[in-house]
């Protein structure tokens, strides 16, 4: 055991996670910028942006530095692109998880076919997140097929109407919230209070 610990000053970057919300609305916008400042960009926390970056969407990251041991940069994201379907394998998963719902609803938007695959994991978490973005978007009125480990979803730019049931899930209702600002759709998230786990003024800041 250390003898005595000392202090110190801490910046804690923004979270990843929570930014991919606010990327993904930006992506999906007619016109418009949006910049999310002092993000944690570790390459382990970036398979979100990658992906979207993949689809076609314009980010930039800006003035990257390194703060207590974290790469941290300003998220640029401009409005306006055409998005299209990717892949994503086994190998991506572990840097985009937690973002593989929000994916799963951008892609309804994205020309093409995604296909994710390798993310069993997705079963095991607050839910069975890969049944429940499924059956929730399909309800909605989107093209989406589940598979074993993970989801086939064909872009149609649905106008989505319905009720989503998250299961008490704060990403399901997040994801779905972002589909929910999008002009024409009509979504009723059932369990708006559920976002309070990761992030408590999420309706808030989106509104």
């Amino acid at each position: 055991p250390a003898s005595r610990l000392a202090p110190l000053d801490v910046t804690v970057p923004g979270d990843p996670s929570s930014a991919a919300f606010f990327t993904a609305l930006a992506a999906l916008a007619p016109d418009g910028e949006l910049l999310l400042r002092r993000v944690c960009v570790n390459e382990t926390r970036t398979g979100f942006l990658a992906a979207l970056k993949e689809m076609g969407a314009n980010i930039e990251l800006l003035d990257q530095e390194r703060l207590a041991g974290e790469w941290v940069a300003d998220v640029s994201v401009k409005a306006g692109a055409t998005l299209r379907g990717i892949s994503i394998g086994r190998e991506a998963i572990p840097t985009l998880i937690d973002e593989l719902p929000l994916l799963a609803c951008l892609a309804a938007y994205a020309e093409g076919e995604t296909r994710v695959t390798g993310a069993e994991e997705l079963r095991v978490k607050e839910s069975d997140r890969i049944a429940v973005v499924v059956s929730n978007l399909r309800s909605l009125g989107a093209d989406v097929e589940e598979l074993p480990d993970g989801f086939v979803v064909r872009g149609s730019a649905p106008t989505l109407r319905g009720r989503v049931v998250t299961h008490a899930d704060h990403r399901m209702a997040m994801a779905f919230g972002i589909l929910g600002a999008l002009p024409g759709n009509e979504i009723e998230i059932d369990d708006r209070e559920c976002v309070a786990v990761s992030y408590p003024t999420f309706w808030g800041d989106l509104s």
